[in-house]
C-alpha cells in the first residue's frame, strides 16, 4: 500500500554518509521533503539532486528541511557528497531498509519517490515516479511551502493548511517563518 497524505511517516533512525545520526523525530515542526534516488552515477538521479542544491538555500529559509536517500551502496556516497556540495544530508540505504518503510509495495522500489511532510509528521503529498526520470515537480514543493504556513498560535496550524494572508481557526493571519536550517559545513 502507498502512503497517502495524512499518513504518519515511518519512524526511521540511519546514519548519514557522513556519520551523522538522522532520526526522523528530530524534524518534527519542520516542514521535511525526504528525496529517494537510485545512484550518484545515474544522470537524472544527479539532476535532481543539483536542482535541489540550486533551491536549497530558499527552501531552508523558507523552512524546508531535505534528506536524500539513495538506493545504492554507500562507497561512493561521501566522494560524491562532497564533491558536488551537497547542503543537506545524503543517505545510503542499499538494503533499501527506509525506501520499504516508504514505498512499500515491491513494485515501487525501482522508481524514484518524493514525500512532503508536515510540521506534524504526516505526510502532506507522496508522489511516486513512473519512471527513472520522473520526480515531484519543483512548483508542487513551492506550492508546499506556501500553503502549509505556520500560524502564530501552534507551531503549525492543527485545524488546516493556511495560505498566505487567510486566517487560521482562532483569527490569527499566518506568516511565513524564516529559519535558516543549513549544514554547519556548507558554503554559501
Amino acid at each position: 500500500m502507498k502512503l497517502k497524505t495524512g499518513d504518519d511517516i515511518p519512524v526511521f533512525r540511519v546514519r548519514d554518509v557522513f556519520g551523522d545520526e538522522i532520526f526522523s523525530k528530530q524534524y518534527e515542526g519542520r516542514k521535511l521533503l525526504v528525496s529517494f534516488l537510485q545512484s550518484p552515477d545515474c544522470p537524472f538521479c544527479d539532476f535532481r539532486i543539483h536542482e535541489l542544491k540550486k533551491k536549497y538555500v530558499d527552501y531552508s529559509w523558507r523552512g524546508l528541511c531535505i534528506i536524500a536517500i539513495f538506493e545504492s551502496p554507500s562507497e561512493r556516497l561521501p566522494e560524491y557528497a562532497e564533491e558536488e556540495d551537497i547542503p543537506f544530508p545524503v543517505v545510503a540505504d542499499p538494503e533499501r531498509r527506509i525506501c520499504r518503510f516508504f514505498k512499500r509495495e515491491e513494485k515501487l522500489l525501482a522508481n524514484p519517490a518524493d514525500f512532503l511532510i508536515r510540521q506534524d509528521q504526516k505526510i502532506f503529498k507522496s508522489y511516486y515516479g513512473k519512471d527513472s526520470t520522473d520526480h515531484i515537480p519543483l512548483n508542487a514543493i513551492e506550492e508546499f511551502l506556501d500553503s502549509y504556513i505556520s500560524c502564530p498560535c501552534h507551531s503549525f496550524c492543527m485545524k488546516s493548511s493556511k495560505k498566505r494572508g487567510e486566517a487560521c481557526h482562532d483569527g490569527f493571519r499566518p506568516q511565513i517563518q524564516k529559519n535558516s536550517l543549513r549544514r554547519e559545513n556548507s558554503s554559501y
